[in-house]
């Protein structure tokens, strides 16, 4: 498990006991199952190694999001939605654009290792 993984979880425990109207503009607090979904693929991808730590924060509507930059590649992980997980994967002149399942260890492995260098 990386040194970062007990300040991430800690960060979204902080995240989820926070109330409806969080940011004074009535978005809802998160959802439990965003929640889960979000510890699901930390749980998928705690043994990648070399793995930077990620920013963490919450987004209006309810939901988190993880984000990570490295060298010149952006990673953002969407914990929205109760079916899927929204990524968006970013370097330049490249910018896509996908969902997976929370029960997908394949592919949350797979878009982590695109931004460590990887295809």
């Amino acid at each position: 498990m990386h040194k970062w993984m007990p300040r991430v979880h800690e960060k979204i425990r902080i995240i989820a006991a926070l109330q409806d109207n969080w940011d004074g503009d009535n978005s809802p607090a998160l959802l439990p199952v965003v929640k889960e979904n979000a510890m699901k693929f930390l749980s998928h991808i705690e043994n990648i190694e070399g793995l930077p730590e990620p920013e963490v924060c919450l987004i209006s509507g309810g939901g988190l999001q993880i984000e990570w930059c490295v060298e010149g590649r952006e990673l953002e992980v969407e914990f929205m939605r109760f079916d899927v997980i929204d990524y968006l994967k970013a370097s330049p002149g490249f910018m896509t654009e996908d969902v997976f399942l929370p029960d997908d260890p394949k592919t949350a492995c797979d878009i982590v290792t695109w931004l460590k260098g990887g295809e």
